[in-house]
């Protein structure tokens, strides 16, 4: 037996160590690298400043991930601006480009929109055949423009202004459940029942269905959508990374979107919406003022020539939950968190809120929070100068020449522009760390390049449903402020926070702990 298991490793070891198996091994890893680093000299002698090449990813292996990703970003937004707004660099698709000028960023975003109609290179979208590959956010040319066309009517002021009611009632809810769990334990950390809190609305608005995870956190639908917002794994992004860059005839062996999404919990909500969508087609009497309602009507509408189908349906609500939840929770919990360092600012929007709803009998209405609370609206929109996405791209659909430049950038290249950097740059906010809602208030705001102010964007692609976002963080603010306080206590660290370094959302490492007390 001996003998016959060290004949063994010796005819492997002949095998592995052979001069055919090591040439093919050296031909594969020269392949590999040139490959990988196929593009590292692109940006040379074309009159623009760049970073240098680094393997194996470009830049973006290395200046998104060697800090946090929030100081990454700013660290590339400095070194853009230093080159004069403009900047070239490597990342994993090949060329790219980093821009921090306000009339750049207005071509891309606004004037050159054609040439920059994609978030992200359709090589991503790579769930074909999936109902996410029908998002909005995922759609491209002219089936984005109809798809697009058909939902902004959604979002419209009169249409939000009817969801006014489901939105006070579950921040009636919220308010009182933040009370409720606050007495029992001290401070709680306020993210996390805001994260329940936008995802009872969306699983109405968008659902139709009743979550009830703000007083039940254990709820089978909270779960579920607890696994489907969590984000993948560093290994599990750097394989989708990987395999995005390859051609099609290899992405088509892989399930590419079971490496960013949790499979069973997209198939449990796209199952519901089906469901929801065969139930109000039939019985007409239970239609809601809804956002599921809005788009099952417009395929009533004789003007669209154009209808959604059940999976497109299906798609924008989901692409409702993945765009709305954690970054309205995470406004809210930033909102709540200044207001309770700074309780002079919490009383000023309190006493804001009194004078507009006077008795404790008053609804929230949709028109009382969007014209007779300003210090409210200016309180949420400095939330949202400091705490924005740290990125926003897009990408080339056609190759593109540089204003200013002999260089051109190929088509599906990505550009990166650094909203949180931008919003903290002293040349365009002064004192950028203090939390100052003055700064937008109507008698005191500054003029100010719309451009330098981008937590949703600009432009054709910007957050359609922004109003809506904007809506929902008002009301659940009103509701808790006109009942409850929120005060710091010894788990709520310093005024300065401490960041999380994870990806996108800018949030509190550990969570936002606070104490909930009646007025």
């Amino acid at each position: 037996m001996l003998s016959a298991c060290l004949g063994w490793l010796g005819w492997l070891a002949s095998l592995v160590f052979s001069p055919v198996t090591i040439g093919l091994v050296v031909l594969l890893l020269t392949l590999t690298y040139r490959y990988l680093t196929r593009h590292k000299n692109f940006w040379k002698g074309k009159g623009i400043a760049n970073l240098p090449y680094r393997f194996p990813m470009g830049n973006a292996g290395f200046e998104f991930f060697k800090t946090s990703f929030d100081e990454s970003s700013a660290e590339l937004y400095r070194e853009t601006k230093k080159a004069g707004g403009c900047m070239g660099m490597i990342d994993w698709m090949g060329p790219a480009l980093a821009i921090s000028d306000k009339d750049m960023i207005k071509n891309v975003l606004v004037k050159d929109f054609e040439s920059f109609s994609l978030r992200q290179p359709e090589s991503f979208n790579a769930v074909q055949g999936n109902v996410m590959s029908k998002m909005l956010s995922n759609l491209t040319g002219q089936e984005w423009k109809d798809v697009r066309n058909i939902s902004t009517p959604t979002f419209s002021t009169g249409k939000i202004r009817g969801m006014t009611t489901i939105l006070e009632d579950l921040s009636n809810t919220l308010a009182d459940q933040m009370f409720k769990e606050s007495q029992k334990d001290g401070e709680i950390n306020v993210k996390d029942v805001f994260s329940r809190f936008t995802m009872d609305t969306i699983a109405s608005v968008a659902f139709g269905l009743e979550a009830d995870s703000i007083r039940n956190p254990e709820s089978a639908i909270a779960k579920k959508a607890e696994m489907l917002r969590k984000p993948p794994s560093a290994f599990n992004l750097f394989v989708f990374l990987a395999l995005s860059s390859m051609p099609e005839f290899v992405k088509e062996h892989f399930d590419m979107t079971s490496y960013v999404i949790d499979k069973e919990s997209h198939d449990f909500f796209v199952n519901i919406s089906r469901r929801s969508i065969k139930e109000r087609e039939e019985h007409p009497e239970r239609r809601r003022n809804d956002y599921l309602q809005l788009l099952i009507d417009s395929r009533r509408d004789d003007s669209q020539a154009r209808k959604l189908t059940d999976d497109e349906i299906t798609a924008q609500c989901l692409l409702f939950f993945f765009a709305g939840n954690d970054t309205t929770s995470n406004t809210l919990a930033w909102a709540v968190r200044q207001l309770a360092f700074h309780p002079e600012m919490q009383e000023r929007v309190q006493a804001e809120i009194d004078e507009a709803l006077p008795s404790s009998d008053d609804s929230i209405t949709f028109d009382k929070v969007n014209s007779g609370m300003p210090y409210l609206e200016s309180v949420l929109t400095e939330t949202l100068r400091m705490y924005p996405l740290a990125q926003l791209t897009r990408c080339s659909t056609r190759d593109y020449p540089i204003p200013g430049t002999d260089a051109v950038l190929p088509a599906n290249s990505m550009v990166y522009m650094f909203p949180l950097a931008m919003q903290y740059d002293e040349d365009l906010y002064p004192n950028p760390e203090s939390f100052d809602p003055e700064r937008y208030l109507p008698n005191s705001k500054e003029a100010r390049n719309s451009y330098t102010y981008l937590p949703f964007g600009q432009g054709p692609r910007n957050c359609i449903g922004m109003r809506f976002a904007l809506l929902q963080a008002k009301v659940a603010l009103v509701a808790l402020l006109r009942k409850y306080s929120l005060v710091t206590g010894p788990k709520s660290g310093k005024m300065e926070p401490v960041l999380d370094p994870g990806f996108s959302l800018t949030q509190e490492k550990g969570g936002t702990w606070l104490k909930v007390v009646r007025r």
